[in-house]
């Protein structure tokens, strides 16, 4: 078997990719969370080096109720800084983020059905943009 060196490239990229994590990894979407346990946030925003991570802020809402000002959410977690490192494809190191609130859901949520996680990500960047939104859709249970 012959390879050539742009296979090889292509694999090796193909295989860092797929262990690099990346973006919002916990929950997982769809999960289903009960009212009694403690959530868990791990967000890899893998922000290049001139990109500086600052804070998260996270948000729980009924799912299918987001509209222009709409106010019906939970602030579960506010500027929480990054606590931890990603390394990325090259060797960088990258800001990122896991946490499990200190309280159970049952403290934020007080209905049970699907619901929204919302991430927003703050950070520096030479671009000007200075936030990110990551989403998912979990299912929260007696």
């Amino acid at each position: 078997m012959k390879l050539s060196i742009a296979s090889i490239i292509v694999a090796a990229t193909a295989a860092v990719a797929q262990t690099v994590p990346s973006g919002l990894i916990s929950p997982p979407e769809g999960t289903t969370i009960s009212l009694n346990d403690n959530l868990n946030i791990t967000l890899a925003p893998n922000r290049y080096a001139r990109a500086f991570t600052s804070s998260i802020t996270a948000y729980i809402l009924d799912s299918g109720t987001i509209a222009d000002g709409y106010t019906g959410f939970t602030r579960i977690l506010t500027d929480f800084p990054p606590n931890s490192k990603v390394t990325i494809p090259g060797g960088l190191q990258v800001d990122s983020y896991s946490v499990v609130t200190d309280q159970p859901l049952s403290s934020y949520v007080f209905s049970t059905g699907e619901k929204k996680l919302i991430v927003e990500e703050r950070f520096q960047d030479p671009s000007r943009q200075n936030s990110a939104f990551w989403a998912r859709t979990i299912q929260v249970t007696n």
